[in-house]
């Protein structure tokens, strides 16, 4: 499989986290759940959320249609990297808040572990290409 091909995978790979995202208020029930947190942290949450569903639109446009760019060039190789590290720093974050323990949440470090290893590749199969 080529890096184009496999970035198309992620970009994917993050429709599926667009999708999450824009759910996030009905799967976490935060209308009742956010009632419990100051008005201050109740509107962050949304408005953080609605950033990173922001971040990952951006994200699959440039997996999606500028998979050259990404791959041949030094501010898209720089943005492969960037992303790459957001989600290595995001699956750290998820042992860090929610450990070892919850089956639910080993389950989506293992989502978040085959992304990085995708984008790893990507990343890899490029520097070999030149």
């Amino acid at each position: 499989m080529t890096a184009a091909n496999l970035l198309t995978v992620c970009g994917i790979f993050h429709i599926g986290f667009i999708i999450f995202h824009i759910r996030f208020r009905q799967i976490f029930n935060w209308d009742n759940d956010l009632q419990s947190i100051s008005y201050v942290n109740r509107q962050i949450m949304p408005i953080l959320n609605w950033c990173l569903t922001f971040l990952f639109i951006a994200f699959t446009y440039l997996m999606l249609f500028e998979s050259n760019e990404l791959l041949r060039t030094s501010i898209g190789r720089f943005l492969l990297y960037v992303i790459t590290g957001f989600w290595a720093f995001r699956l750290v974050l998820q042992f860090v808040y929610f450990g070892w323990k919850s089956k639910r949440s080993n389950q989506f470090a293992l989502l978040l572990f085959v992304g990085n290893v995708l984008l790893i590749s990507i990343i890899f199969l490029n520097q070999q290409a030149y």
